[in-house]
C-alpha cells in the first residue's frame, strides 16, 4: 500500500499528539518519514481532517538536510507554549489559511480597586481593575481594518461597518434582511468578526453566532445627551455592543468617504464592574478639514487610559496611506518605555 502525502500527515499528527500527552514515554515515539517541499505544498493545498482548526499544523526541518516533517500541536496543556504557538523549534504554517502570530507588547499589572484594610493593597475578589495590554496579531485568513497594515493589528482593532439593506457584510452573507452590521477585531483564533442583523427592526441587532456577545443598539444622541433608539444606523450617533458577561462596548458612528455605510470607531469599553478603559481619536468626526478621503484619519487613535489612570499613546505615519489606511508607528506605554 501505497503512502500518500495525507496519510503520512496524519500519522505524523498521531505520533506527535501521542507523544506530547503522555501515550508514548520519552524516546519511544518513533520519528515520522520526512516529506519534501513539494508534498508539504501540496498538503498546504486544503483542510486536513488530521487535524482540527483548534490545532496547530507546524512543520519541523532538519537544517542540514533541509527534510521537514509535518506534525500538529494540541492548543492546550504542552508546556511551555500557549494558544497560538508551536513549541520550540517548529514554526506554523498557514495550513487551512489559519496562521496565528501573536506579540504581547505589553501587560499592565493588575490594579486593586475598593475598601481594603489599612496597609492592604488587596481588594474583593472580582473587582480588580483588569491591566491594559498591548497585543499584536499576524493574521493571514483575513482583510480586517487594523491599525498596523495589512494582516496586523492590535487586539484594541475593534471596528463597526454598516452594510445597508441588499448588500453584503465583508463577504459574509446572513440570509437575513435589513441591515448587516460587521464588527471586526484581531483575534488570537480566527473568530475575528460578527454579523449582526435586526431582521425584525425591533432595535437590537442579534449575532447569527452570539458567543460572548448578546447584541448592539443604535442611538441617536441629542445635545442634552437624551438617547433615542433607532434602527436605521445612518441616523445613530452611538452603538454599545452588550456581552453576556456584563461588559460593552461604545462606538462613535461616523461616515467616511460612503455616506451609505456608516462606521463606529471604539470610544469606551467597560467590565461587568464598571472599569472603563476609554479610547480617544486624534480628529474629531466633524473636523471640517476632513474631507473626501481624508477622512480616513478618523481612524487615527490617539489614546487608551484605563481606570487606573495609565495611557497607551499611539504615533502614526500620517505622511501617506499603507494599503487604505494610516499605521501606527510607535507606542508610548504607561512604565516610559515605547515600542515602535
Amino acid at each position: 500500500m501505497s503512502i500518500t502525502p495525507i496519510r503520512l500527515f496524519r500519522l505524523a499528527c498521531l505520533l506527535a499528539l501521542m507523544t506530547m500527552h503522555g501515550v508514548l514515554a520519552a524516546g519511544e515515539a518513533p520519528s515520522p518519514p520526512p516529506i519534501t517541499a513539494a508534498e508539504a505544498e501540496y498538503i498546504m493545498e486544503g483542510k486536513l481532517a488530521g487535524c482540527s482548526n483548534m490545532q496547530y499544523c507546524c512543520k519541523i526541518c532538519d537544517v542540514n538536510t533541509g527534510m521537514c516533517t509535518m506534525v500538529c500541536t494540541p492548543d492546550v496543556g504542552v508546556p511551555g507554549t500557549y494558544l497560538g504557538e508551536c513549541r520550540q523549534g517548529m514554526s506554523v504554517i498557514g495550513t487551512s489559511l489559519r496562521y496565528r502570530h501573536i506579540a504581547h507588547d505589553y501587560r499592565a499589572p493588575t490594579a486593586p480597586t475598593g475598601c481594603a484594610p489599612c496597609g492592604q493593597a488587596s481588594s474583593s475578589p472580582g473587582t480588580e481593575i483588569q491591566g491594559l495590554s498591548l497585543d499584536r496579531i499576524h493574521f493571514q485568513d483575513t482583510d480586517i481594518r487594523s491599525s498596523l497594515g495589512v494582516k496586523t493589528g492590535f487586539t484594541w482593532d475593534i471596528w463597526v461597518w454598516c452594510f445597508p439593506p441588499g448588500q453584503v457584510a465583508g463577504g459574509h452573507p446572513t440570509g437575513q434582511p435589513g441591515w448587516q452590521i460587521y464588527v471586526s477585531q484581531p483575534q488570537p483564533q480566527p473568530l475575528d468578526f460578527l454579523v449582526l442583523t435586526d431582521p425584525t427592526t425591533s432595535g437590537l441587532f442579534k449575532p447569527e453566532q452570539g458567543f460572548e456577545n448578546r447584541g448592539m443598539v443604535f442611538y441617536a444622541v441629542d445635545a442634552q445627551g437624551n438617547r433615542t433608539v433607532v434602527t436605521d444606523p445612518r441616523n445613530a450617533n452611538l452603538a454599545i455592543l452588550d456581552q453576556f458577561g456584563g461588559g460593552r462596548l461604545e462606538f462613535e458612528m461616523y461616515t467616511e468617504t460612503d455616506a451609505t455605510q456608516p462606521r463606529g470607531r471604539l470610544t469606551r469599553y467597560v467590565d461587568r464592574n464598571g472599569n472603563a478603559v476609554v479610547a480617544t481619536w486624534k480628529y474629531a468626526i466633524n473636523d471640517p478639514l476632513l474631507t473626501g478621503s481624508l477622512r480616513t484619519k478618523l481612524t487615527i487613535r490617539d489614546r487608551l487610559t484605563d481606570a487606573a489612570g495609565r495611557s497607551l499613546v499611539f504615533t502614526y505615519d500620517e505622511t501617506r496611506l499603507y494599503s487604505g489606511v494610516y499605521v501606527c508607528t510607535r507606542v508610548d506605554l504607561p512604565d516610559g518605555k515605547h515600542v515602535s
